[in-house]
């Protein structure tokens, strides 16, 4: 199966479709680096701006604003393709899908031959992003955004499953305005939106939305699925600058289940989770770890505006602070740490880990690769 996820630990941003970067695999509770690429070793001229770093089997890529970077798990360079922004990129076992720069997708193994014929994606031009992509061989989920055209054409978004070939609609739905989220569940079998505070769930095989529910949160700001099934939202009441923000949590059937308040939360990524209904965040300059509404435990206010998270099996966190990397343990004790540069490159990506626990960290200038 080309796009399956076996032995792909972070095959997608924010290392699954429930979008919690959670990875269950085991890190080592200290690292050195096994190895360091420069990007500007492939072109001396190339300055990035860094999106994401994705694991596959034995493959890892960078995802940048207009470029991929493909290299082995040695850190051997392979090849570079230009792609879109902003478009998701997808690892499976046997190759990746992504978005060229004229919109069309692209299906690629990892020794750069094309599985597919380049075809366009429904509703999607110059003007769109995809939101959500899950591709097979046969068909394509997606969940597209279209800005529209200022005084011409208005904002619109589509959710579909095609059929690539002919492209074929399974089903679709198109709406006015933007749509905030999109996540799947883990068995692929539903897809959740969220538009402002409407939540709805369609069957991702025919498209039946039988149900939907209102969160209370006009401005989602972020959101999540965590490892118990349950929709985690980060968001105001109101839609206004000075809105006061809240974490809550929701069942997929709309009951709501807890709710706390945030005071100055990190927003580079949606909330982190990790096991027996563990919610990870960085708010007040605090990592906090909590669990049912209440803070398990939380760190001295330590930590700057572009922290990201990554968990791991056991409850171990990951947490990048600009060039320092800490590792937390499932009781808030702080590990181990370690400076991972001090060539002055600029840091916010969540770090991702492989199925034998190696660390990948991206800067601007670097590929970091700690074992």
């Amino acid at each position: 199966m080309t796009f399956d996820f076996k032995n792909c630990a972070y095959p997608v941003e924010f290392a699954n479709y429930q979008r919690n970067s959670y990875v269950p695999a085991k890190v080592r509770q200290q690292w050195d680096t096994a190895w360091t690429k420069r990007f500007n070793e492939i072109d001396p001229e190339l300055l990035i701006s860094p999106r994401a770093v994705l694991v596959g089997d034995a493959i890892v890529a960078v995802k940048t604003a207009a470029e991929l970077f493909v290299y082995d798990a040695a850190g051997r360079f392979k090849f570079m393709e230009g792609i879109g922004n902003p478009t998701p990129v997808v690892l499976g076992s046997g190759g990746m899908a992504y978005f060229n720069g004229t919109g069309g997708l692209v299906y690629q193994d990892y020794e750069r031959k094309k599985l597919r014929a380049e075809e366009p994606v429904p509703g999607f031009d110059q003007w769109a992003h995809a939101v959500l992509i899950r591709p097979t061989m046969d068909e394509v989920l997606g969940v597209i955004q279209n800005a529209g055209i200022r005084g011409r054409r208005e904002k619109r978004f589509y959710i579909y499953r095609f059929v690539r070939g002919n492209l074929t609609r399974k089903w679709s739905f198109e709406f006015p305005g933007i749509i905030n989220h999109a996540l799947l569940t883990p068995d692929e079998k539903t897809l959740i939106c969220i538009v402002g505070d409407e939540v709805t769930l369609y069957d991702a095989e025919n498209g039946k939305s039988g149900f939907n529910f209102k969160t209370g949160l006009a401005n989602p700001l972020a959101a999540s699925l965590n490892l118990n099934g349950e929709l985690v939202v980060i968001g105001t009441a109101e839609d206004a600058p000075d809105a006061k923000k809240r974490c809550t949590a929701f069942s997929l059937k709309g009951e709501k289940l807890w709710s706390i308040a945030l005071i100055n939360p990190v927003l580079a990524q949606p909330p982190v989770s990790g096991e027996e209904g563990c919610l990870y965040l960085v708010d007040n300059m605090c990592l906090k770890c909590i669990r049912n509404g209440e803070i398990k435990w939380s760190t001295p206010p330590i930590f700057g505006e572009r922290t990201c998270v990554t968990v791991t099996a056991g409850n171990f966190a990951l947490v990048l602070d600009g060039a320092m990397l800490h590792l937390y343990g499932p009781a808030g004790e702080r590990i181990f740490k370690s400076l991972i540069s001090k060539e002055g490159d600029a840091f916010g990506i969540p770090p991702a880990v492989d199925t034998g626990g190696r660390i990948y960290v991206l800067s601007d200038k670097y590929l970091y690769c700690l074992e």
